[in-house]
């Protein structure tokens, strides 16, 4: 599993723990990628941006809309 992969599983995991539910804001997953790894950029996994990484993992994210902020969860 690339370490982008990874890096978005823990970071949704740790935030859906922390939360108490599996679904958390899209908003916040990517400050929380950069806490745990503060040199992520997804350019250096050949994404274009955080969307577009997002986007080609839809086999270990889901993506619901929210209210406010399109939500995310593990599969």
């Amino acid at each position: 599993m690339s370490p982008a992969i990874e890096l978005l599983r823990r970071a949704v995991h740790l935030l859906a723990e922390s939360r108490g539910e599996p679904w958390v804001k899209k908003a916040s997953v990517l400050p929380m990628i950069k806490r745990l790894d503060p040199t992520f950029d997804p350019r250096d996994h050949q994404f274009a941006s955080f969307a577009e990484l997002l986007k080609s993992l839809d086999s270990v994210i889901e993506v619901r809309k929210g209210e406010s902020d399109h939500e995310l969860r593990l599969r």
